[in-house]
């Protein structure tokens, strides 16, 4: 599985273009430094070139899974990411006029996030601030689908969380909507065989 077929979470969405300081600090949530940039005048609205929010950065969207770093580590492949802060980092910025449900250009929304890194407490904190439950990102996948099965680029395979995907379930999740993680990644393996298999069969010049 390449880095692309992680799209929905790790491509264009994490990318570092457009982004301001503000959200850097939401990436790594961290509330003191967010609270620091927002007395100082930072515009707490502002996206990446994807249109991810500094919420949807702090709720999961852009993060890795994998081993938690320490704070400050900037490798692309580790994450500093915990439930616990991001639960503290969603309050804040929804206190502050966060919108819920914004979408960035991958279809993905906050909550999109949060069923990505299996965190329970912090999807019950978004469904119970009127998240939006069934939203479809650009490749189908719903917040259910997400928790149900999802391609991981740190695994290099799929990842569920069952136990999320039956909280989403308990609180009026379609199951039916939209693809789930397994069925994308037998889609890429399809894919990229009949691409390798009309690269070969291209006469050589």
């Amino acid at each position: 599985v390449t880095a692309g077929a992680q799209a929905p979470m790790a491509s264009a969405a994490g990318s570092f273009a457009g982004a301001t300081p503000f959200w850097l600090a939401a990436k790594h949530v961290n509330v003191e430094m967010m609270e620091l940039l927002r007395a100082a005048g930072a515009d707490i609205t502002l996206t990446n070139d994807n249109g991810t929010t500094p919420l949807m950065v702090a709720t999961g969207v852009t993060q890795i899974q994998g081993p938690r770093a320490k704070r400050g580590d900037v490798s692309q492949f580790y994450s500093n990411w915990g439930e616990a802060d991001a639960i503290e980092a969603a309050r804040y910025l929804l206190e502050h006029g966060a919108a819920i449900d914004a979408r960035n250009a991958s279809g993905q929304s906050a909550l999109h996030g949060a069923a990505y890194m299996g965190g329970k407490t912090l999807v019950t904190l978004l469904l119970d601030r009127g998240a939006a439950i069934n939203a479809q990102d650009a490749q189908g996948q719903t917040p259910y689908r997400l928790a149900e099965a999802h391609l991981n680029v740190a695994s290099q395979g799929v990842s569920s969380w069952p136990d999320t995907a039956v909280l989403l379930k308990t609180r009026g999740a379609n199951t039916t909507l939209g693809v789930d993680g397994r069925t994308l990644l037998r889609q890429y393996v399809s894919a990229a065989n009949a691409a390798a298999a009309a690269q070969a069969a291209t006469p050589s010049r």
